[in-house]
This record gives structure tokens, sequence and C-alpha cells, in this order.
């Protein structure tokens, strides 16, 4: 029979709907697309494509990481930095038990050299490669800071209530009486650790005091001195913070270039410091005890940083040498290297008074006859 094209659009509707699929609620399924077609076949060389691909992005990365590392050891040896070659030891026998025996501050001089525990201070003399006899001075406060003038040497420590901080002759150190007189400072509680070097003096008395401390964060430079219509002596001494030490504001050497090799962080992390040449210099070490900073604190300018070759506990320098500490298993190990390496010629002030001139300050023990003193305390 014929076939009319009415007939033909009604049989091509009733093939469209029954390749629809049945709508919702009829019990039938919606087909979803598929990803690959039902009778697609991968090529035979994709697992070795891939495989191929993933190494070669490995052995990419590996080459990076080398041209980094390249290129940061070649940063690092542009930075200052201590070798062994400028380290050597000093012997010394340690009060036994040995292992126990925990230096927590140095402070030193070209003959001798003050070691603060955390019980007592004790005192050793200084030879080429080695100290002498460590003597015990007696107790102190693990907080002591020893500063001196010509002629006398002064501990500084905190009071027994930690009111206040007094200044009290050296003699005392071995436990004599107390002075009822004595100059006090109001010492700001968030000190962590702190160093102090007299001004020049005039005429025998000193009645201006540098003062450089850590609190956790920054390095401070104070002065401390007698309060309004009090002369120096006896009494309460006003203690005012001028600046803070900052290597983001301070001066380069030569050239600002000078300075792109240093570490610019923050003070977060010092370990000990040290004034030097009344108030003129002053060195940090930091970087959890790696790093040192020489300071010329009356040019505000970062003379050197120089990273050591391991982390020291406690440092002091006269006016030749840096000396360390660390903890070792049979007893701290003490070592020396040059100030120059820091201070570079500023190195070469004379800070202290003769040696000979501090005898009177040494006579509450033979031992310390002729000692003259820069101080340092470690935190």
């Amino acid at each position: 029979s014929q076939v009319t094209p009415r007939d033909s659009l009604n049989i091509h509707a009733h093939e469209n709907a029954a390749e629809q699929p049945a709508e919702r609620g009829t019990g039938a399924t919606r087909e979803q697309p598929a990803w690959m077609p039902k009778d697609g076949t991968p090529p035979d060389d994709l697992p070795c494509r891939t495989v191929r691909q993933f190494t070669l992005g490995i052995a990419g990365w590996w080459v990076l990481a080398g041209f980094m590392f390249f290129g940061l050891s070649l940063w690092d040896l542009h930075k200052p930095s201590v070798r062994t070659r400028a380290v050597r030891r000093v012997d010394a026998a340690w009060p036994e038990p040995a292992a126990f025996f925990n230096v927590r501050g140095l402070t030193c001089n070209t003959s001798r050299i003050l070691m603060q525990g955390k019980f007592a201070m004790y005192s050793a003399e200084r030879y080429a490669d080695t100290l002498g006899v460590v003597t015990d001075l007696g107790t102190t406060h693990v907080s002591s800071v020893v500063v001196c003038r010509e002629g006398a040497c002064d501990v500084l420590s905190p009071s027994g209530d930690g009111s206040s901080w007094r200044l009290l002759p050296l003699g005392h150190v071995a436990g004599t009486t107390v002075p009822v007189d004595t100059v006090r400072f109001e010492i700001p509680p968030t000190w962590r650790a702190i160093t102090a070097a007299w001004e020049p003096c005039s005429a025998g008395t000193c009645s201006k005091m540098w003062l450089a401390a850590w609190d956790g964060t920054d390095v401070v430079l104070a002065t401390a001195q007698p309060g309004p219509g009090e002369g120096p002596g006896p009494g309460l001494w006003a203690v005012r913070v001028h600046f803070q030490v900052d290597k983001r504001q301070g001066r380069c050497p030569r050239t600002p270039s000078a300075c792109d090799t240093f570490t610019v962080e923050s003070y977060r992390d010092v370990v000990a410091l040290q004034l030097g040449d009344h108030g003129r210099t002053l060195v940090i070490l930091h970087g959890n005890g790696t790093i040192l900073d020489g300071w010329d604190l009356a040019a505000g300018e970062l003379l050197r940083q120089q990273r050591l070759d391991t982390a020291y506990s406690a440092m002091c320098h006269d006016e030749d040498e840096l000396m360390f500490t660390r903890p070792g298993r049979a007893g701290p190990i003490l070592e020396a290297m040059p100030l120059s390496e820091v201070l570079g010629p500023l190195a070469q002030h004379k800070a202290v008074p003769a040696a000979a001139s501090l005898d009177d300050a040494m006579m509450f023990t033979p031992a310390l006859r002729g000692a003259s003193w820069q101080s340092m305390h470690s935190g």
C-alpha cells in the first residue's frame, strides 16, 4: 500500500518518542553521558607516555632544586663567616662534676675571666691557650653584671625583693657586708639581658653609665644618671631609654650594598651582648648563638656581621679577643677569636683602664689582683 506524507510524519514521531527516556515518575532512569565511548580503546602507548611525563616532571623539579641550592650556597659564601681557622680552643679544668658546670655569662680582660653560673661566680687567670685554676668567688644573682671604672669595679645586681638594682663594690660578691648607702637603679622588669659601661669619669667621679638591654624583642640603649638635683653617689639614679638598635635603620659600612648580606631580622633571639669603649661599641650574639653583630653606636653603623660555625651560650671580649663558651659532654667548651673580626679597626680602641690601676678593686681576693674588666652578661 502507498504511504502518505501524513503517515510518514506519524512514523517519525513514534520513533522519536521511543528514543526519548521515560519521564520522571515512571520508574525509568535518565541515561547519563559516557566519558569514554563504549567501543573506545585507549592507545597502546598511553601508560608509557604517562610514566615518562611523570618521571620527566619529577626530574625537572630535582634539577630546579639543585640550581636553587647552588645559588643559595654561592650567596652564603658572600656572607662574612668565621671559619674554624679563626677560632681557637682554650683548655680549662672545670670544677667537678664538670658535666654539671654551666656557664651562663662571661666577663673578661686580657689577664682574667669571670664566669657567671646559676648559683655562683668563678674566676680564672688567662694564659695563651689555657685557663688557670678556676676559683669560686661566692654566691651572686644569676643576672649580675660587672662594670668597671678607673680604680674600681662594681657589680650591678637585683635587690632581694627585685624592686630595684644595686651597684655594689666587686668585693661584696664574696658575701661580705653590703653597704647601707648604694647606688640604686629602677631597671624595667622586661629587660632580660643587660650590659653596662661607664662614660669617661672626671677626677675619679663617675656620674653617667650606658646600659644596653634586650627585652625579648629589641635591643635598646639607655643611660643611668643621678636624679634631678642630686650629685653622683649613693641614691636612686634615673634610667632613661634613648633609642633602639635597629638593623633596618642603621647605616652600612662604606656603601649601602655592604648590608645586602646582613641578616636584617629583629633581635628576637639574643644570647649575649656587651658594651665596649665607654659605650661606643656593642657586640650582640644572636641567632641562637650563631651570629655576631658589631655596632659602632656613635655612628649608628653596623660594622660587621659574622656567622659562627656552632652555637654558643655566652660571650665576652677584651680589647683584643672575643671569648665564647658552649656546653660540652665533659664540661663547657671555651674558644676565642680576634675581636677585629667583628669590630674591625674599632677593636684597637682601649676602652678600659690599665690592669694595674684596679688593684684596689680586687683587694678581697689575691687571685683577682691586677684585673680590669669589660662587662658582659648572657641571658
